[in-house]
């Protein structure tokens, strides 16, 4: 997957998997994840990365780009991504039940801000652009893309893979929730392209005066 950069390609893979596409510690990488968070989330909303993976029950959606400083090197790093990232959701679809579809649309309804440089990862070849939190019980914890990144499909693609992965790991009938500040109009816009109803609003959720829509996907 090509991002908007010719000579960048988009890896989205699990913390675990992170090492079929480039050489990093975990350390390295929660580190510059955390530099993400402090960098998109006011204070209060913001979560220790570290400990969050460590529980058993969550997993770790990474967004990545691979840098490619020539040409050739661009068409051989990107055919790899693609067969490896092709070959991982014919793996996750193989293994759907009548789970109901998500639709494969590559546009994105995130907010476009400035353009600033991502976190880099590792001598100037691995950056981070996204990442998503999930706990396998029934809820995102954290969804969150750099904004430079915002309305290039990016969070789409981040948000749809997870979603895949998601709804492989629980029954039929599962419920899937997440809380969303009411304000943010394209983060719910991009939460019902996938398949995400409102269930209810949540009076100062966040802080004073600042409120949460609450809402569910059902598998």
């Amino acid at each position: 997957m090509e991002s908007n950069n010719k000579n960048n390609t988009l890896v989205i893979t699990t913390l675990e998997s992170l090492k079929d596409y480039c050489n990093v510690s975990k350390e390295v990488l929660i580190n510059s994840l955390q530099k993400l968070e402090k960098k998109i989330f006011p204070k209060n909303e913001q979560m220790d990365i570290s400990t969050e993976v460590k529980k058993r029950t969550n997993t770790l959606v990474i967004a990545i780009t691979l840098n490619t400083p020539s040409t050739s090197d661009t068409v051989k790093a990107t055919t790899t991504t693609e067969n490896n990232y092709t070959q991982e959701k014919n793996k996750l679809k193989n293994k759907r039940k009548s789970k109901g579809n998500l639709k494969n649309n590559n546009s994105s309804g995130l907010v476009n801000f400035n353009k600033k440089s991502t976190t880099e990862i590792n001598s100037n070849k691995y950056f981070v652009v996204g990442y998503l939190i999930y706990s396998k019980k029934d809820s995102i914890i954290k969804f969150a893309v750099d904004p430079s990144k915002r309305n290039l499909g990016t969070g789409w693609k981040l948000l749809s893979y997870s979603m895949e992965r998601m709804t492989n790991q629980m029954p039929k009938g599962h419920k899937i929730n997440l809380a969303v500040d009411i304000s943010r109009l394209p983060a719910q816009h991009l939460y019902s392209k996938v398949g995400f109803k409102i269930k209810e609003q949540i009076d100062n959720y966040y802080e004073p005066g600042r409120h949460a829509y609450i809402m569910e996907y059902f598998v």
